[in-house]
């Protein structure tokens, strides 16, 4: 299962409930938030996307004029590390939306941190709405593009730790020029600090329960909280996002998406 929850007006999101819900119902609900949506600027999109092992990711494109249809739209995909995977030029000749399986163009993308994911650019040379589906087989949530933080600005995040929950920070960078990150967690009067390096155009996932071990006790049962706090002193674009996997019973997971 799967839901997003977008701190900002320019994140949009929507709950997707288990699949006794038919899946009528889920497209439509999909598409309302989708037209009700603000228009995006000409600057560029950014997302992070993943397909293994958890789920898949697809694209939705939504042309908002037909006097002023998207010529192209160039979608550049970005490894970890910042190298480029692939680049795709498309081309809107209507105005009804466009669906577009970033699946395929990920086959060689490298595991990092046991995930197949990467960094995903949208450039159009006209105004046109972007989002990003994430779907299983059992439920989807559909988000918006990445919220960056710039000057230094850091973001804070309240956390639940738990033997059945864990939590992983996307953490991308969205400019050329490599960034120094620092990930602080507080719980109660340690706040240990973990610095990391990420690429041009890369993409890194933290996860808060590994990084941080020693500060937690394995044994601990009961559900401990704490915040974390991650920014960059240096003047680049930074976008963050939470992914908190709820461990469920029979193999099952439950998926949420803050950011």
């Amino acid at each position: 299962t799967l839901v997003s929850y977008p701190l900002y007006d320019t994140c949009v999101g929507i709950e997707m409930t288990e699949s006794n819900a038919a899946p009528q119902e889920h497209s439509d609900e999909c598409s309302q938030r989708v037209a009700q949506s603000p228009v995006l600027k000409m600057e560029p999109a950014h997302f992070w996307v993943c397909t293994y092992p958890y789920f898949q990711s697809t694209l939705v494109l939504v042309p908002v004029s037909p006097e002023n249809l998207p010529q192209s739209v160039s979608l550049h995909l970005y490894d970890p590390d910042g190298a480029t995977l692939n680049e795709i030029t498309l081309s809107c000749g209507e105005l009804s939306p466009m669906m577009f399986e970033i699946d395929p163009f990920l086959e060689a993308a490298k595991l990092e941190s046991g995930l197949k994911h990467a960094h995903l650019k949208i450039e159009s040379d006209a105004p046109i709405k972007t989002f990003v589906r994430y779907h299983t087989a059992e439920s989807a949530c559909v988000v918006g593009p990445c919220v960056t933080a710039v000057d230094g600005l850091s973001r804070f995040f309240p956390l639940t730790v738990s033997e059945n929950r864990e939590n992983v920070f996307v953490v991308l960078n969205s400019s050329p020029e490599k960034v120094s990150v620092r990930c602080r967690l507080y719980r109660g009067n340690r706040k240990p600090e973990h610095i990391l390096s990420i690429p041009a155009f890369g993409v890194r996932l933290v996860s808060i329960e590994s990084v941080f071990r020693e500060y937690f006790d394995p044994g601990e049962k009961l559900i401990q909280q704490c915040y974390v706090r991650i920014g960059t002193r240096d003047h680049e674009p930074l976008a963050v996002q939470l992914l908190e996997r709820n461990i469920l019973e029979g193999d099952k997971s439950l998926f949420s998406l803050v950011g």
